[in-house]
């Protein structure tokens, strides 16, 4: 049996081109902006060349309100079809598995398998066509227009993704071990919850009801425990990114001032180099901070695999 939590190359390839499309005026309007700076301080042909960066403008922002429609409803469509494909595969596993596998697999394990790690599945592959795939398109495209302007400071960007990958880097087998953890503990007390709703009668005939809530009591302290160890490791990892891309703007811009000062750019294009400094930061920043989701959801995609790809199936 054969199954595909995650996009395939065609999906990516089209919303890939349908996003380009639709958001380029947000790396042409920095590049018009420069534009008009320096057109305004050199003061030649100035009405001309305004009313032609003006309409180019305006059209730039005009395409995106279709294009942001076609771009939303492919993507739509492709996340719904692949969460519906993931639960019928997942049900029709169920229903072939042998009866010994089901007990060996408490209900409340199975159930937290198909509300919980589908919904971080869910999750993922929407990280990946609304956050990941656009973040790097911008980092590619900033990066390609800055390097037509000036060499020295496309190099200057270059230093600035090594840096946060080093802190993913450094970060990732902490989260990866966090979440692990924080995932097993929810399968536990997703098993016993309900294996106490089975038990109930009896517990309640044998007097038994205080052991039962000590016993719960003591995994859900577990569960809260595991929980604040993930939050902790994932509050120092946003902290320690946002700081290092902070500076790193920072930098930038004096940089930028200094080149301008020496007469190597323009002025306007300060203001353009900031701006893709800006966007670059931005969309590494946001892949950065939707880490500890992709480490989840790849988790999850683990978790559910078990089930899978499992061969203890029962022919019927």
């Amino acid at each position: 049996m054969t199954w595909s939590p995650i996009l395939t190359v065609n999906s990516i390839f089209l919303s890939s081109i349908l996003y380009v499309i639709k958001h380029s005026p947000v790396w042409l309007i920095p590049l018009v902006t420069g534009e008009v700076i320096n057109t305004v301080t050199s003061g030649v042909d100035v009405a001309k060349r305004l009313s032609v960066y003006a309409v180019i403008l305006f059209l730039l922002l005009a395409q995106n309100i279709p294009m942001h429609i076609l771009y939303s409803r492919h993507i739509d469509k492709i996340l719904r079809t692949i969460s519906a494909g993931v639960r019928n595969t997942l049900v029709k596993k169920l229903q072939s598995l042998s009866l010994t596998y089901h007990k060996e697999l408490e209900s409340g394990r199975i159930q937290s398998k198909f509300l919980r790690d589908i919904e971080a599945i869910e999750f993922l592959n929407t990280h990946l066509m609304k956050t990941v795939i656009p973040a790097l398109i911008g980092v590619i495209a900033s990066i390609v227009i800055a390097a037509m302007k000036s060499g020295k400071v496309t190099l200057f960007f270059m230093v600035l993704i090594p840096i946060n990958v080093f802190v993913v880097y450094f970060f990732r087998n902490g989260m990866t071990d966090a979440n692990r953890r924080f995932r097993k503990e929810n399968e536990d007390i997703s098993a016993k919850v309900s294996s106490m709703l089975d038990m109930i009668p009896v517990t309640k005939a044998h007097g038994l009801e205080n052991e039962e809530i000590t016993a719960l009591e003591e995994k859900i302290q577990r569960l809260r425990d595991k929980g604040l160890i993930l939050d902790k490791v994932n509050a120092y990892f946003g902290s320690a990114s946002w700081v290092l891309s902070q500076i790193m703007s920072a930098i930038c811009l004096f940089s930028t001032a200094y080149l301008a000062i020496r007469g190597e750019i323009q002025v306007g294009d300060i203001v353009l180099y900031q701006s893709y400094f800006t966007s670059i930061s931005n969309n590494v920043q946001g892949l950065i901070n939707i880490f500890p989701n992709l480490t989840k959801g790849m988790e999850s995609i683990q978790s559910v695999a078990d089930i899978m790809l499992s061969n203890d199936v029962e022919n019927n």
